[in-house]
């Protein structure tokens, strides 16, 4: 597995501390929680969460940049400090994967190549599921959605919020993929995904529940 060192690796070596993580919690009788932010340049975002040994667990990032990526690291382990348990930028391993033990996993979400080089700013949006045991065999019947109420097209954002980045444009009836919806700046917004396969975000407002095609 290739080892990520970046600037935090670099702080770490200069004496510098880690920012405490920031724990991501569910709602009562949920299996989801959602996080979502900004990352310029060589900064990262850390996030921690306590799993079970034998859990699964499931990441979706979504960013207006390809070059955002998500690192996990084992309990115990930080960056900088030890290998991470999923390496995002070297595709070592897909999620969703089965937690080899228990504790508080460390997520540190980074950009790499010219993002980070050149200092640029990313939106992100990170949603983590944990399921209680081995993946599933089966998996839930999916649900879908049409945009409705456009006459010109839609944006998908990277965030669930009017000033997160354009991942993609959408026509009117268009049917995508349906993820679960959350209240932010007031409104309902939508995690979906195109037919494509790209995932962002879109006001809940312009959607209508749809069949299965």
């Amino acid at each position: 597995m290739r080892r990520f060192i970046g600037a935090t690796a670099l702080c770490l070596i200069a004496g510098a501390a880690l920012a405490a993580p920031e724990p991501i919690r569910f709602a009562d009788g949920a299996v989801s929680g959602m996080v979502d932010g900004q990352v310029q340049g060589a900064e990262e975002d850390l996030f921690s969460l306590s799993a079970k040994a034998g859990q699964t667990m499931i990441l979706e990032l979504t960013s207006n940049r390809s070059t955002t990526y998500v690192n996990v690291f084992a309990p115990g382990d930080l960056p900088g400090r030890a290998d991470a348990l999923f390496n995002g930028p070297s595709g070592d391993t897909d999620f969703p994967m089965t937690l080899p033990e228990g504790g508080d996993y460390t997520l540190q979400v980074i950009q790499m190549g010219a993002a980070e080089q050149d200092d640029l700013l990313s939106d992100y949006a990170l949603k983590v599921t944990l399921l209680g045991g081995a993946m599933p065999e089966t998996v839930p019947t999916q649900s879908y959605m049409r945009v409705t109420g456009i006459t010109t097209k839609l944006n998908m954002r990277a965030a669930p919020s009017a000033g997160s980045g354009v991942v993609a444009t959408l026509a009117n009836q268009e049917l995508l993929y349906a993820g679960p919806c959350q209240m932010a700046e007031g409104r309902e917004w939508c995690s979906v995904s195109t037919m494509a396969g790209q995932p962002g975000w879109v006001a809940g407002s312009y959607l209508e529940k749809d069949a299965r095609p």
